[in-house]
């Protein structure tokens, strides 16, 4: 992770640890239920998206565009 090396030998405030835990993130994962019919539990799978913006947020503008999207269907 980025901030571990920022702060690496450094003596930093728990509140700035925090901070940069919660902030300056770029990449967003969600994952979804897919039922495919059926009672059968072999139908239900997930499906795991990965978003990256072209900038960290929170940021100066409203919305980032999104510059990569990785979808992977786990059955």
């Amino acid at each position: 992770m980025e901030m571990q090396t920022k702060f690496l030998d450094k003596q930093v405030s728990e509140k700035i640890l925090k901070y940069y835990n919660s902030n300056e993130v770029s990449l967003f994962t969600y994952s979804r239920r897919i039922d495919e019919g059926g009672s059968d539990i072999a139908n239900i799978w997930q499906e795991k998206t990965e978003l990256t913006t072209s900038s960290k947020l929170p940021g100066i503008l409203c919305w980032f565009p999104v510059i990569e999207t990785l979808v992977v269907s786990l059955h």
